[in-house]
């Protein structure tokens, strides 16, 4: 259990209090005209060193509304926020938001996790031994010193809700929104999150969460609680005060029951002829304690423009400064190789599936490199080798972002990192993996299947294979930022056999009709398969011998052989330069789709 004697070591924060006056919010209805209101007018406060509770029956607006104060939702929305006398952009960045799953790389112990956002979020004026010590701290406070070295896939649930909290603490920040931190968790593992939450309050911080229903003791442990039925807001004042509150309106809380389950009760429409006159009585500050106000900004949420004062924003200093996305980047290269090497289908498996197919690609089309009578066999290689790698590749990227989306959105919404630097980590750590798995595939089969032994040869259709490999992640990184998982895969499926067909060898480019040769253009196999013809046909190749069992090789001369499948001589760059195009281009997409997917979830 956490230790709130702990909590001493960290710097009291900036005290930052929330006033927030008749927010609305509006959503699309599918299938029929016009926008649903969810919240009506909602007004209040929330104040530094207190602990608020948003309460509710499902579906009364109570994440929607938090939503809105984190800024994790904007479309849609009106009133007005005030936070003291920071600016919004400020506001925002001195926020976090916990959301209610508590989502964590699964590979990584708590220790490593605690250390990548350490690394995120303190800059270079604080040594490595420092920030250690930070997170030596914050683990021995949420009373998870002894499971430093225990994956984070095999925490328990108050654990991981705790080492979420931990996360978000290195930094120190003076605002914490918690979505359902007790959603899941027994009884004694919600009181130890309350706890400890009511601890981090008295920090200075302002601290706010949603809440369905809990113990009658978890209740009295908040400072402040926040009511919402049908998007209204129905009470507002102290825990304590709950039962006096509705007693004065003619709701008698029965003797013994809990006062949340009762305003629960009251709040999902048992009482609904009531729900009126509560949300005219929660107006009154009367059933809260005393608070002292201060100066406040206002920030339109509906609107591009936010009234700042712009001075205040300039007084305000960062009590840690975060690092540049020049110094994260490195943080997050490390991350992604580790990922990569723990995850055993990842690398492992797939480096063993790419040598047994490699030896079974080359036994089915063994010496047909070096065979004038079998020319066309190894072409259907060269298409075998181009369908596999993509395939291979492609695949797995379509699943890559839709499993850490989550992880991904929590992360950028509370700033760890920018998408750019996320996307770029990860494109660049795959590369060598990329690389690798290419490497071996393509060294089996170009011995078994008799290529040129030549390594200029050799280099040049690696190097093919390679790109191709790397076009067909970008593929799948492309689709998996646009499309489901299940959907993704079979557009990605659909778009194989398209640049199959063609490809230029189930139907050659040259039989093709006129209207639908151009067809051809946008599929990469074409041009892959023309790099690893002109690898091994070009460059002053001579003919290629004909067994002496053969009456007559037509294509044995390499001239032949380039113009038959539409291979131009001499152009074996230009084929590159293309597929480095296509490359470029799906990469650069997926990022823009990457960014319109964070940004619409």
């Amino acid at each position: 259990m956490a230790r709130s004697g702990a909590l001493l070591h960290l710097p009291r924060c900036m005290a930052i209090d929330i006033e927030f006056s008749d927010v609305t919010y509006h959503v699309e209805q599918s299938g029929s005209p016009g926008r649903k209101k969810i919240l009506h007018e909602i007004s209040g406060k929330f104040l530094s060193g207190e602990l608020t509770a948003i309460m509710g029956p499902s579906g009364a607006g109570k994440s929607s509304f938090l939503n809105i104060l984190t800024g994790f939702r904007t479309t849609g929305a009106g009133g007005t926020v005030r936070c003291g006398d920071q600016g919004a952009q400020a506001f925002r960045e001195r926020s976090r938001y916990i959301m209610q799953d508590d989502e964590l790389c699964p590979l990584f112990t708590v220790q490593e996790i605690m250390r990548v956002a350490a690394s995120c979020k303190l800059g270079r004026q604080h040594s490595a031994k420092t920030r250690q010590l930070v997170v030596d701290d914050i683990l021995e406070a949420m009373g998870l010193e002894n499971t430093k070295e225990t994956a984070c896939g095999k925490l328990s649930g108050g654990q991981k809700k705790r080492l979420s909290i931990a996360l978000e603490l290195i930094d120190n920040p003076p605002v914490l929104f918690l979505d359902e931190p007790t959603s899941g968790l027994d009884s004694s593992s919600s009181l130890q999150v309350v706890s400890l939450l009511k601890t981090l309050a008295r920090g200075g911080r302002t601290i706010v969460c949603t809440i369905h229903q809990p113990c009658s003791k978890a209740l009295g442990m908040f400072d402040h609680v926040y009511v919402i039925a049908e998007g209204r807001c129905v009470y507002q004042g102290s825990s304590d005060n709950i039962v006096p509150y509705l007693g004065s309106l003619g709701l008698d809380c029965p003797r013994y029951h809990n006062p949340a389950d009762f305003v629960i009760e009251v709040a999902s429409g048992e009482q609904r002829h009531v729900l009126n006159e509560l949300a005219e009585a929660a107006n009154n500050d009367f059933w809260r304690k005393p608070y002292e106000s201060i100066p406040v900004l206002e920030i339109e949420l509906g609107g591009d423009k936010k009234s700042c004062c712009e001075s205040a924003v300039e007084k305000f200093k960062f009590d840690a400064r975060p690092p540049s996305e020049l110094e994260k980047f490195p943080v997050l290269m490390n991350r992604c190789f580790i990922q990569l090497y723990r995850d055993w289908t990842v690398t492992h498996l797939k480096c063993i599936m790419h040598v047994v197919v490699g030896v079974l690609v080359g036994c089915n089309y063994q010496n047909m490199g070096s065979d004038a009578s079998k020319t066309v066999s190894n072409f259907a290689y060269y298409m075998c080798t181009i369908t596999y790698l993509i395939f291979s590749s492609m695949m797995p990227s379509i699943l890559r972002f839709p499993s850490e989306m989550s992880v991904l959105k929590k992360e950028k919404l509370n700033r760890w990192y920018c998408l750019r630097t996320y996307y770029l980590a990860v494109l660049i750590s795959s590369i060598p993996v990329q690389v690798m798995f290419c490497a071996v595939h393509i060294s089996v089969t170009y011995l078994l299947t008799a290529q040129p032994l030549c390594w200029s040869r050799f280099t040049m259709f690696l190097l093919t294979c390679i790109v191709t490999t790397l076009v067909g992640d970008s593929i799948g990184l492309l689709f998996g930022t646009l499309f489901n998982p299940v959907n993704g895969t079979f557009l990605g499926s659909v778009v194989l056999c398209f640049m199959l067909l063609f490809g230029g060898f189930l139907c050659l480019i040259s039989d093709m009709p006129h209207f639908i040769r151009w067809m051809s253009y946008l599929s990469t196999f074409r041009y892959s398969a023309a790099g690893m013809a002109l690898s091994a046909y070009d460059f002053g190749r001579t003919t290629v011998p004909c067994p002496a069992s053969e009456v007559y090789c037509h294509l044995r001369e390499p001239r032949v052989i380039l113009r038959t499948f539409s291979a131009e001589e001499g152009e074996y760059w230009f084929n590159m330069g293309v597929l480095i195009a296509f490359l470029v281009f799906f990469r650069a997409t997926g990022f823009f789709s990457l960014r319109m997917r964070v940004k619409s979830s």
